[in-house]
Order: C-alpha cells, then sequence, then structure tokens
C-alpha cells in the first residue's frame, strides 16, 4: 500500500538489475573501518530505516 500523495515507484528492469546486484554483492561485515562518519549521516540513515515495514507493520 502506498501514501495518497505517493505514487508508486517505477522498478524498471534498470532498477531491478541494480537491486539484484546489490543483493549479490551484500556480504556479512567482519571488520569496521574506524574513520568517523560524515554529519548527518547516521541520522540519515535511522531515518531510512525507520521507512523500513516491521511486523504486522506496526
Amino acid at each position: 500500500m502506498t501514501a495518497p500523495d505517493r505514487p508508486c515507484p517505477d522498478f524498471d528492469a534498470d532498477f531491478r538489475a541494480h537491486f539484484r546486484d546489490l543483493l549479490v554483492w551484500r556480504r556479512d561485515v567482519r571488520r569496521f573501518r574506524t574513520d568517523p562518519l560524515p554529519d548527518g549521516l547516521l541520522e540519515r540513515l535511522l531515518d531510512l530505516a525507520c521507512l523500513a515495514p516491521s511486523v504486522g507493520l506496526s
């Protein structure tokens, strides 16, 4: 279900190919970088994570 004021995204062939590449590329990270994140990046990532559905969309 999409919000009434937001159009449904277009998952065209190019998007699907890039998404597939991302899923193939992903991996378990065991070594982490130690350099600091740019200002505001963590907050933007948390905002995006809050958009992900949860169990029962609650």
